[in-house]
């Protein structure tokens, strides 16, 4: 079952499995991952990791999505734009074997490689870990 924290000091909402989100309130801190597409919904992170992953809404600024084929395969990007702003989540605490599991769905480094961007969580401007096209 997925609850929430409202954390006041940053107006931002942590959500996800309550004995998670206990440990995870410290988004100063907390290793994250911003996705922007399948990846934000909570029952597929379930699937692909075997459980639920603390989450916390978020933008980045200065990109827009847009989409791909590759081996006859549509896939999504992200592209610079300076006008872009695209919405998604970032997910909070993940494990090594957590982030093992994201690179194989992401086929990283062979469709997709990992950069570091500054994502916006309610107040909080931080470091976060993105997947884009290799």
């Amino acid at each position: 079952m997925l609850e929430h924290v409202w954390i006041e000091e940053t107006c931002s909402l942590l959500i996800g499995p309550r004995e998670l989100i206990d440990r995870s309130t410290d988004l100063a801190t907390a290793e994250l991952y911003f996705v922007w597409g399948l990846l934000m919904d909570p029952a597929f992170i379930k699937k692909l990791t075997g459980h639920l992953i603390p989450f916390a809404p978020a933008v980045l600024r200065g990109y827009r999505r847009e989409t791909f084929l590759k081996d006859g395969r549509r896939g999504f990007n992200l592209v610079q734009d300076p006008h872009g702003i695209v919405m998604g989540v970032v997910l909070v605490g993940l494990t090594e074997e957590e982030i093992a599991c994201l690179d194989r769905f992401e086929e990283v480094p062979h469709v997709m490689v990992k950069e570091k961007v500054q994502v916006q969580i309610g107040d909080l401007l931080r470091d976060a870990s993105i997947y884009m096209k290799a």
